[in-house]
């Protein structure tokens, strides 16, 4: 049995930048790399914010993304879809603001 060593399944990375990097780390993990990383950020600022008061944590976690997504999005990083989860995650938070 022989390998065909010089096969590559992605092709050679010409990283110069944010830019390029994440082009890259997307169309390797087919477009999914971007949205993990703003749920993950999402999930570190909950758990920072939100230390004091729960309500404001989410709210503040939720408008953060949602402006760091609307950037990711200008730069075609993501698609639409994420822009309206976070929207729609920030229309939530701000209900529960305004629940007392």
């Amino acid at each position: 049995m022989a390998f065909n060593i010089s096969w590559t399944p992605y092709a050679s990375p010409n990283i110069t930048g944010f830019y390029e990097g994440m082009l890259y780390a997307n169309s390797v993990t087919e477009n999914w790399f971007s949205p993990f990383i703003l749920i993950a950020l999402w999930i570190i600022m909950f758990m920072v914010l939100g230390r004091t008061n729960k309500d404001n944590g989410f709210a503040a976690a939720s408008l953060i993304t949602f402006i760091i997504s609307g950037m990711l999005r200008a730069m075609g990083l993501i698609s639409d879809l994420w822009i309206l989860v976070f929207l729609m995650l920030t229309g939530i938070s701000v209900i529960f603001l305004f629940k007392d």
